[in-house]
């Protein structure tokens, strides 16, 4: 009875030391395969573009050298981890279109800008109501954005004896005589 135990209590080690050697190969493979998940880089995401045109509002012409910028949107939409979303610029051509490759994906304003004129619904230089939302390999074309000439104030500052007033602060705003956001002013010289 004795042999029958110590065989018995063999096999009883042998099936516990294979259980920890098995045990012990699972969490090698498990702590590898972690490791390796850890360092394999994570998938990309496909870059996408935008295209389109750029026209004065009045007519439909094609307006040439606008900075059309696409900037990424604050609180915005983003398809993964971008830290790379950066505001990214392309300039019409003479019939007015432009194109913007190497897009991330997400959520973008959509900024006009060119001396004289003023984006359609433009109130300041940093606003722009023009929200894209941009998938992963998105081709987006056929964009169509409108812009409209800046007026012009001209006139003269002058005291009560007819002189010239240099470094006077001028300012326009809407008839309503409500400041907006986007009033312009200048100063004498």
């Amino acid at each position: 009875m004795h042999t029958t135990g110590a065989s018995g209590n063999h096999s009883f080690q042998f099936r516990v030391q294979f259980r920890m050697v098995r045990c012990v190969v699972l969490g090698f493979l498990l702590a590898s395969e972690f490791l390796t998940a850890q360092n394999s880089p994570a998938p990309r995401i496909p870059l996408s573009s935008i295209a389109g045109q750029v026209v004065l509002e009045a007519a439909g012409t094609p307006l040439r050298k606008v900075n059309v910028t696409l900037v990424p949107s604050e609180g915005a939409i983003v398809f993964s981890n971008q830290g790379g979303r950066e505001p990214k610029t392309a300039t019409t051509d003479s019939d007015g279109r432009f194109q913007i490759d190497g897009v991330q994906p997400g959520e973008y304003r959509v900024t006009l800008e060119r001396i004289g004129f003023l984006s359609r619904n433009h109130r300041s230089r940093r606003y722009s109501p023009n929200l894209l939302l941009i998938a992963p390999g998105q081709e987006l074309q056929g964009l169509l954005f409108r812009m409209r000439q800046a007026g012009v104030i001209k006139g003269k500052v002058v005291d009560e004896d007819g002189d010239p007033v240099p470094e006077m602060n001028v300012s326009a705003m809407p008839a309503s005589g409500r400041a907006q956001e986007g009033d312009f002013s200048g100063t004498t010289n």
